[in-house]
Order: C-alpha cells, then structure tokens, then sequence
C-alpha cells in the first residue's frame, strides 16, 4: 500500500488509510495494556509515544475534511473494483493518483548527504524553493507547482531537498503526539540520564535526522518563520497549523492573501498552489502571513492566525466544515459498504466537533479511552476474516453487513488489484 503511513520505527507500528486499521507488527496485545498502564520506564513511555503516533494519524484521517473526502474517493475507488465495471476504472486511478500525492514520488525527494547530530553542533540552514509535477507522459506541468525546503548544515553542506507534502503534514501532527507523551514521562522524572536520553532522541532522531525530514519539515518551517527556538514549543502550534490545513475549504484557501515580497520570484506559482489547494504551501503561507504578529506577542492564538489571513472566525469555519462534511454522505450513493462507510463518516464528524477545525479540542489519550478507538492490528493477531480471496468477496456482495476484520481483508484484497490496474494503465 502506497499510502501507508509508517511510524519512526517502520517495524514496529504503520496506519493504513486504506483499510483504517493501525497495525503494531512487534507489539502484543499484552505489550499495549502494559505501555498505557501506569509504568514509568524508557520501553512503555516509547511505546505509549508510538501508540498515540499512529492514533493522530486515525484520527486526522476520520476527523477532517481532507481525510473524508479521501475516503470518499477511496469508498467509490474500491466500489468501480468490486463491479468489475471497466467504464468506472477511471475512479480507481483518480484515487491511486491522490494516494501519491500524500508522499508526492520519490523523485522529488533528493538525499545529498548524510548527517549525524551531536550536541553542541549548529542548527541546520533552510531555503525554500518551488518546483513543477510531471505529467503521464514525462513532461513538466508548469500549472501545477509544489513547495520545497532544502536543508543545508551551518557551514553550507547540501543535506536534502524536501517537498512539503500533505503527508508531512500528517506526521508533525503525530510526531507531536510523540513527544508531548515522552515529555510528559521525562516530566516525571528526576534522573539526568533520562533527560540526556530524551534530548538526544529528540534532536537526534527527530528534528535533526535526515533520513526522516518527512517527520521534521513542517517543524522547522513553524519553528523558523516564528522565529522559535524550543522544538518542543513549536509543536503544538505546527500541529494547529497543519490540522487547520487539512480542514480548510478550498474557497477559503483560493482567497488567501499573499504578503511576502519574496514569494514575487516566484511569479504565479503561489496562486497556482492555492488555487490547486496544494496543501504543503497553504500550510507556509498561513504561517507566513501570522509571523510578524506571533513574534509581536510571543504567544499564538488562532483566532489571530485567522485574522491576518483574512479568514472568517472559527466558528464560522466550523460551520462550514461540517456542512461540507455531511454533504459527503450525499456523494455516496453505493449499496457495497455502504454501512461501514457512514459509520466512519459520522465517527468523523463527531470527532470533528470535539476537535475543533485545528484538532486541539480533544485530547489523543481520551480517544484511547472512548468508543473512538482505531481498530488495531497486533503481531499476534489472527485473521478473523471469512474472506481469503477476492472471490469469495464477490459471492457475497452486495457488502451490507460485515465485521472490521472483514473489512481489513476486502480493502487490502481490493487494494492490491486497483494497484495493478494502476501500474499497467497506458501499457
């Protein structure tokens, strides 16, 4: 599956946008009660980290309104397989092509050298630059631009060149989760190795990794424009940032304001990403439009934010949302799965009220507790499913009433044949 969302640690913890599940590949059933009971070592802090990781990547998927209209598209996606319809085939590459786009290839990611973080060295250097898609046929698309941030150490070695893709917007948000529980453990503790541990895993393996700048991008974009220095700081403000990016409508973002004399080299690519609603820009551009009066105060408030980009209140934001949200039900007119798609619409919706439209109304560990909790994967889990091949799904279809563990096995079946239909197109 392209899109999955892998954790840090690739072998241990994933979330599948696809089939919704969170899957802990080395941990056990028994693993995850321990991590969320009441110790207080390094391995259960890690892995509560982890857990809470991979639930924001669930709960930004259900709860905001570019992850329902994902789903949409992957619900109707997955239906055009299912009826064996080819002139519905075209629904499965419209969603294999967004699916791409929440990485973007890996071509425009550029590795130039490796760097290895000690403490006491200089913070990296950034610049931020623009580039253009390809199309099918190999030529540029010079209508469709996306954001890159390159970054260089303090005595000007090429590290890495960037796009700021939605998917690193979904990862700051996790990796805030991350750390907000390790620094809550490292809170409780009195011991100096700890705090020298958790620095180092913070600095070393978070924000100044560059094998993982997917994780970090959106982190130095808020931390630098800001103009802040506490990683741990900067966080939740990213988070807000990110979180209100996904959730903004697209006439919202098509009338954002463009105030940097810097941007003028760029000619008409920021308003050909907002018009496209690249979401990576639009999430600089709302922050770079609020920099001047957050380094005023000193201290962020969203409804500032909204201000200086010109934007209706929060609640008038809200509302907005969730009117586009509920429309989404009206787009689905399918009798396969239907059932299990509305059930994770209305989830997301009422995750969406608690949540508010920057996700910082209710907290990840009260989701761990409630009725909201992602289906979960563990490496000791059994396939529950009666479906073995894509066959038996078709003897039973319509798809009116089945299990979440039926579900898993239809949308990772389905999954694996849109993506062949997907590498054989135009062949």
């Amino acid at each position: 599956m392209v899109g999955i969302f892998p954790n840090l640690y690739y072998t241990v913890a994933s979330y599948s946008p696809v089939t919704t599940f969170i899957s802990f590949e080395a941990l056990k059933a028994k693993d995850w009660q321990a991590a969320l009971g009441q110790s207080t070592n390094w391995k259960h802090a890690e892995i509560r980290g982890i857990i809470h990781h991979e639930t924001r990547h669930y709960v930004d998927h259900l709860s905001t309104l570019w992850g329902q209209t994902n789903l949409l598209s992957l619900y109707k996606a997955m239906n055009a397989r299912l009826s064996l319809n080819e002139t519905r085939f075209s629904e499965i590459i419209n969603y294999k092509k967004q699916e791409r786009e929440l990485h973007f290839a890996d071509y425009y990611h550029e590795l130039y050298n490796g760097y290895v973080w000690r403490k006491g060295t200089a913070n990296w250097d950034y610049r931020f630059s623009s580039g253009f898609r390809y199309r099918d046929d190999g030529s540029s698309d010079d209508t469709r631009p996306i954001m890159f941030v390159r970054f260089f150490t303090s005595d000007g070695l090429s590290l890495s060149r960037v796009p700021v893709s939605i998917a690193s917007l979904f990862e700051t948000n996790a990796v805030f989760q991350e750390v907000d529980v390790m620094g809550k453990y490292i809170a409780s503790q009195v011991s100096n190795k700890e705090l020298d541990k958790f620095n180092s895993w913070l600095m070393g393996s978070l924000i100044y990794n560059n094998d993982r700048t997917i994780y970090n991008v959106a982190g130095h974009i808020c931390a630098n424009l800001l103009d802040i220095k506490d990683p741990r700081e900067a966080f939740p403000i990213c988070s807000s940032l990110a979180t209100l990016t996904l959730n903004l409508p697209h006439k919202l973002v098509e009338m954002l304001p463009l105030r940097d004399d810097e941007l003028k080299v760029w000619n008409s690519r920021p308003r050909d990403m907002l018009r496209n609603h690249e979401h990576g820009f639009v999430f600089f551009n709302l922050l770079n439009n609020y920099k001047e009066k957050y380094r005023s105060v000193k201290r962020f408030n969203l409804q500032d934010l909204l201000a200086e980009n010109g934007l209706p209140t929060e609640q008038e934001i809200a509302e907005m949302v969730r009117v586009e949200l509920i429309n989404l039900t009206r787009c689905y007119n399918e009798e396969n799965l239907q059932r299990y798609f509305l059930d994770l619409h209305q989830k997301g919706l009422e995750l969406f009220n608690l949540r508010g439209i920057d996700g910082s109304g209710y907290d990840i560990s009260k989701i761990l507790a409630s009725t909201y909790i992602p289906n979960i994967r563990f490496a000791d889990s059994k396939n529950g499913s009666r479906f073995k091949e894509l066959f038996d799904v078709f003897k039973e279809m319509p798809l009116t009433d089945i299990t979440h563990e039926d579900f898993f096995q239809i949308a990772t079946l389905t999954d694996e044949r849109m993506d062949s239909l997907f590498q054989i197109r135009g062949i």
